[in-house]
Formats: C-alpha cells, structure tokens, sequence
C-alpha cells in the first residue's frame, strides 16, 4: 500500500493513470460517434466532435486528479483548450494521413494517434494549461 500510495503522489503516475481513462474515453467515443455517423459525416469531422466532447471530459478530470488546481476555472478552461487544439493539430494531420495515405481504417488509426500525443499532452498541459495551478487566484481584483 505505501508503494501505491507513494506513487500516486507523483503527478506523472496520475498524469498516466488519469490520461489512460481520458484515452479510453477519447477512444470509445470517437468509435462511437464513427459507427453511428459514417454515413453522415466525414471522418474528420467526428473527429473534432468528439474532441470537443472528449476536451471537457479531460479538463474536469486532469483538473482534479492530476494538477489538483486551484486556479480560475474559466482561464485554466481556455487555456486547456488552445493547448488541446495543438493536439487535435497533430490528430486530425496524422488521421488524415493514415487514412488517405496510407490506407488505414480510421478507428485503427485513431487508436493510434491517440496513444501516440500522450507525452505530447503531458508537456503542454503541465507546462502551460496548468501552470497555475498551485496559485489561489482571484476572481474579485
């Protein structure tokens, strides 16, 4: 137990507990939203819908599991989300690729891209949509 409890100190072992929910869910949604829409919609555009609904999923759970923050919601909120739009950069670019160049079925290639922009996500979230985290900010000034 203290080895479990040691370990779930360090924000980066939350970081990959709580990023392997957030990929499941990101996963099984677009999986989802693709099997339900496919004859509607364009991969690529299931793909950013279920980024959206993925990002608030994300946001609320690396907010209180991971970085434990305290800083104001709503500028962490936007902050998150500019930081997820360089990541659905990189997933709609390599989507597109896989699927058009390469000839790979989209939920294959989602599963992929997905586990690939872990590091990716770490860095951008620890490094700036969360870098407040540990600040009390005000809302009144």
């Amino acid at each position: 137990m203290k080895f479990l409890s040691a370990a779930l100190r360090d924000e980066r072992v939350r970081f990959l507990l709580v990023g392997g929910w957030n990929t499941l869910f990101g996963t099984a949604m677009f999986a989802t939203l693709y099997l339900l829409l496919v004859g509607h919609l364009h991969y690529l555009a299931i793909l950013v819908i279920s980024h959206v609904l993925s990002s608030i999923n994300n946001w609320l759970t690396y907010r209180r599991l991971v970085f434990v923050s305290r800083a104001d919601r709503l500028a962490e909120f936007v902050r998150f989300n500019a930081s997820s739009l360089t990541v659905l950069a990189f997933n709609f670019a390599g989507l597109w690729l896989l699927v058009d160049f390469c000839d790979w079925h989209p939920i294959a290639s989602q599963i992929l891209l997905v586990a690939a922009t872990v590091v990716l996500s770490y860095l951008i979230h620890a490094g700036y949509s969360f870098r407040h985290r540990g600040k009390e900010v005000r809302n009144d000034k």
